[in-house]
């Protein structure tokens, strides 16, 4: 992990390979970008993504662009990415992409639900299968 000292705090890049259960997640502090690419389903993702919700807690930038592309979620893990969204509304610039797999209309009502449940409008976006 590389470690960039930003407003007197150590803020560490992550780069969580992904998994069976669990998505890529970079979050490159050098470039103010969170992506999230994959499917989640761990049985417990408040103990899995400790690190990237105490990241998140800590990021005292002004701009954040967040790419979420998920090929599965499950319902705690769907809880824990809501509430992860909740705390990046105090970002000043967040920009936040919402993308889908073409024709996977449950995932695009996903992440309505998401934008509508967070308070942060979402620009989707959708890949070829």
């Amino acid at each position: 992990m590389e470690i960039r000292k930003k407003n007197n705090l150590f803020m560490k890049n992550i780069n969580l390979t992904e998994t069976e259960k669990t998505p890529l997640i970079i979050f490159d502090y050098n470039k103010n970008l969170l992506e999230v690419i994959g499917k989640s389903f761990p049985e417990d993702p408040r103990r899995v993504y400790k690190i990237l919700s105490d990241s998140i807690d800590e990021y005292n930038q002004d701009d954040l662009n967040i790419n979420l592309f998920f090929e599965y979620l499950n319902t705690s893990s769907s809880k824990f990415f809501l509430e992860l969204l909740r705390k990046t509304r105090k970002v000043k610039n967040l920009f936040v992409k919402w993308i889908s797999e073409e024709g996977d209309e449950e995932m695009v009502e996903m992440g309505e639900h998401f934008s509508e449940l967070s308070g942060i409008p979402f620009k989707y976006e959708s890949k070829p299968e």
